[in-house]
């Protein structure tokens, strides 16, 4: 089971489009924590305290379950199809494959926040472990969610698009029951971030 999370986890690492996926995640939580810096004399202390992580956890509650269906939205019905699971098979039963497929994904989006939140910490020398904790659990949700549609869908270029739309329009009938005052914690997270951006904008004028 560890042989093959540490092969995924390698495997992710590998590609182009994941080592983008983390600059990208990155360099724009070093751009917010910037901005809530250039006004810190205009927005208040609790803004301040959780303003630094406010564009990771934007990002990941508005694409996380995108940027994760993007990259391991075949990690069963891959081996499935190709047919490389018959010589996982007999070294090991499926349930470890299962396993172990999962636990190589996440250990990669866990290896992806400790990077992004690292930026942030040597930036301004803060962790935010409340939001580190709640990004995390939305990666979870949404890689498990990705194994489950990678077992029962057989063809792979069929599970991101199945996946990204069951998330999205999940999250969207439930957004739209909510009382016109409250928002989901990324709508909320991007109505911070404007205000803050447009406090930023005044003192630089």
């Amino acid at each position: 089971m560890w042989a093959i999370c540490i092969h995924e986890f390698i495997r992710l690492f590998r590609s182009v489009k994941s080592l983008i996926t983390i600059a990208f995640i990155a360099g724009v939580s070093y751009w917010v924590s910037d901005l809530v810096n250039q006004a810190a004399g205009f927005i208040s202390q609790h803004e301040l305290t959780e303003g630094h992580a406010l564009g990771v956890f934007a990002l990941v509650m508005l694409f996380g379950p995108l940027f994760v269906f993007g990259l391991s939205h075949d990690m069963i019905n891959r081996e499935v199809s190709s047919r490389t699971v018959r010589f996982l098979v007999t070294r090991t039963s499926r349930f470890r494959i299962v396993l172990g497929k999962c636990f190589g994904v996440l250990l990669f989006w866990l290896c992806c926040m400790l990077v992004t939140f690292g930026t942030v910490l040597a930036s301004v020398h803060t962790f935010d472990v409340k939001t580190f904790l709640e990004c995390m659990s939305m990666l979870v949700y949404s890689v498990s969610l990705c194994l489950l549609l990678s077992v029962l869908i057989a063809r792979p270029s069929y599970t991101m698009f199945g996946g990204s739309f069951s998330v999205y329009s999940s999250r969207f009938s439930a957004s739209g029951r909510l009382p016109p005052a409250s928002l989901p914690p990324s709508g909320s997270a991007i109505c911070c971030l404007m205000r803050i951006w447009k406090k930023a904008k005044r003192t630089s004028a």
